[in-house]
């Protein structure tokens, strides 16, 4: 799966507290710091991943699902960060959201590049079904 779910609240527990305290992201890059020759650092001990991320704008009624958005600077370029890759929860699903015509140059395998807005499929999985109950 392309996309995850992180952890931006260490008091929100998922699944139990839903979508408060996390965030959509699409990791790009999974990466671990070397240390300098004879210098141990605490960071260079575990794994960081560089993220992409998703905001929700809104929720689809008839559908019971979150609309996300890619999450853009003022310059238009996507927002990123750098996280613990043990802050990812869990896999998410996103749907692209087409408007009346679908682009016909889109795939299954360039969609989550090209489209600007997605649902959060709540519906893909029992478990996150029941943590995104509305």
């Amino acid at each position: 799966f392309d996309t995850a779910l992180a952890a931006t609240d260490p008091n929100s527990a998922w699944p139990d507290t839903g979508l408060h305290g996390h965030t959509v992201v699409q990791p790009r890059l999974i990466m671990r710091p070397i240390p300098k020759k004879n210098h141990h650092d605490q960071l260079c001990d575990r794994f960081l991943t560089y993220v992409q991320c998703f905001d929700v704008i809104q929720d689809h009624i008839e559908m019971g699902m979150p609309i996300l958005k890619r999450a853009m600077r003022a310059n238009g370029e996507r927002l990123g960060d750098v996280i613990p890759v043990s802050q990812l929860c869990s896999y998410i699903n996103l749907i692209p959201r087409f408007s009346a015509v679908a682009d016909p140059c889109l795939t299954e395998f360039n969609s989550l590049e090209h489209c600007q807005e997605f649902f959060l499929n709540r519906y893909f999985d029992k478990n996150t079904m029941f943590a995104l109950q509305c």
